[in-house]
């Protein structure tokens, strides 16, 4: 156990498990709630006496237990190696005694968790509502663009900094070139850019400008610097003009708001509608009297499928699309389920069994890459990733920090990983080899784990988690 803190109120340590927390897993909420199911007056007074028993019995062997005046003796207790506390227990066995309310309660409950679907809610960006004059209007639940404006010079796109936020890799971008000379020159004096640009740093920078034609003159303080927004003559990447084709002004656009799923020859082929394109189609249909949200996304899909460029699809047809939160299966190499009618699935799902073994292979939607354009997933009853603290010395810890100078030191440096390639979510299938691989930090040697979307399903459930909707067919 390891100390997490101190509680005023209590006026007590709190410790906890290292390393371990229940709340890793979605399921814990379903364990919660059939205890609170299983609980009565009995057993909660049960409990209050085992506790009892149990510190009175401890101050019973308090010369075996070390003590501090900073905590009780049951902290002390937990304190104790493993055999030592085992020693003691033998003594007082029977306050760990609790009878279960009933024969194979835990065997049953492991088993129907292992089959649960946690049900995932939606929250759509775009949705479609009556005004009070009955008249259906599209309502936009997140930010179209990026707050910040980028301008033109000589018809590039620039962005403006603070200079405490300038990065080694940002002053080639510099537009004013005296200013880029400046910039580097004073940075070479320092250890960091931080250093650099912040407090005592930036105060020096200004004091040593000095204007060409009045040598005994300060130039301006600088605080702002103006950069090119790439470092690719014309290059706007992903900034869309705010007003038409001609605008001074660009943005950087929002969130994506959906992965096209398409097939073309036989083979799946991929597309990402940000909200902001989603938001210009989707007005354009409501104008047109569609109202339904789920036809405007199917017609957005199939919009994308063209190629305005070439004037020709670019796949045969839409297989399904992908948004935040939603569910796929990845089948087996050979999976029989993915050739049932819905009379046939709904029979095999009656099978706890068969249940558990789809539970396995769900995952969630859970990031986007635009420029590699994946589809990024965690399995579907995980909360958050599981990460565990490497234990560095101070050496490997100093190293690590000459290594990544001014940059962040990345995460899997830091700690293990239990599962993903971005962050904490992954494009290919889970498997034992996956998992070790990630922890290890090498690379895949033969044959890859099978990336997800190139062979999932899109599924749906209902609250309860019971599967209504499996690869395009309602059950």
């Amino acid at each position: 156990m390891d100390k997490k803190g101190y509680d005023k109120t209590t006026q007590k340590n709190v410790y906890e498990i290292k390393g371990w927390s229940k709340r890793f897993d979605h399921r814990h909420h379903a364990i919660d709630a059939l205890v609170v199911a299983l609980c009565n007056e009995k057993f909660i007074k049960r409990l209050n006496d085992l506790n009892k028993y149990f510190q009175d019995e401890l101050a019973k062997h308090k010369e075996a237990i070390p003590v501090t005046d900073e905590e009780s003796i049951e902290e002390a207790f937990f304190k104790l190696s493993k055999e030592q506390r085992n020693k003691i227990m033998q003594e007082i066995d029977s306050s760990r005694k609790f009878n279960a309310p009933y024969d194979n309660l835990i065997t049953e409950a492991k088993r129907f968790l292992e089959s649960m679907v946690v049900s995932q809610k939606q929250k759509d960006k775009l949705v479609i509502k009556e005004d009070l004059n009955g008249k259906k209007q599209l309502k936009i639940r997140a930010a179209l663009h990026q707050e910040t404006y980028y301008g033109k010079t000589n018809g590039r796109d620039t962005k403006t900094i603070a200079i405490s936020a300038l990065k080694a890799r940002d002053i080639p971008q510099i537009i004013d070139e005296v200013l880029r000379k400046e910039t580097d020159t004073h940075r070479k004096k320092y250890d960091s850019m931080k250093e650099a640009y912040t407090g005592e740093g930036l105060i020096a920078f200004n004091e040593s400008r000095f204007q060409t034609k009045n040598k005994s003159a300060l130039k301006p303080p600088v605080y702002k610097v103006k950069l090119w927004y790439s470092n690719k003559e014309k290059d706007t990447g992903s900034l869309l003009p705010l007003y038409g084709i001609e605008a001074k002004k660009s943005v950087l656009t929002g969130d994506n708001y959906m992965f096209v799923v398409m097939e073309k020859r036989g083979k799946r082929v991929f597309d990402i509608v940000s909200l902001y394109d989603s938001v210009a189609l989707a007005k354009e249909y409501l104008k047109d009297g569609i109202t339904d949200i789920e036809t405007i996304k199917k017609k957005i899909c199939d919009d994308f499928r063209m190629d305005i460029n070439k004037n020709e699809p670019k796949a045969e047809l839409v297989l399904f699309y992908l948004q935040h939160n939603d569910l796929v299966y990845m089948p087996t190499d050979e999976d029989v389920i993915l050739n049932y009618n819905a009379s046939e699935l709904k029979e095999w799902f009656s099978d706890i069994d068969n249940r558990k073994d789809f539970a396995k292979r769900l995952y969630k939607v859970v990031q986007i890459n635009e420029k590699k354009c994946d589809c990024f997933f965690i399995p579907n009853n995980y909360a958050k990733e599981i990460s565990m603290a490497k234990d560095l010395s101070d050496s490997e810890k100093k190293k690590l920090e000459i290594q990544y100078k001014d940059k962040k030191i990345p995460k899997q440096e830091l700690n293990f990983i239990e599962f993903g390639t971005y962050k904490n979510c992954t494009p290919y299938e889970m498997n034992n080899l996956f998992t070790q691989l990630m922890r290890e930090g090498k690379k895949y040697k033969g044959k890859k784990p099978r990336k997800i979307q190139d062979y999932c399903v899109k599924i749906k459930t209902d609250w309860l988690g019971n599967i209504i909707e499996f690869n395009g067919m309602k059950l």
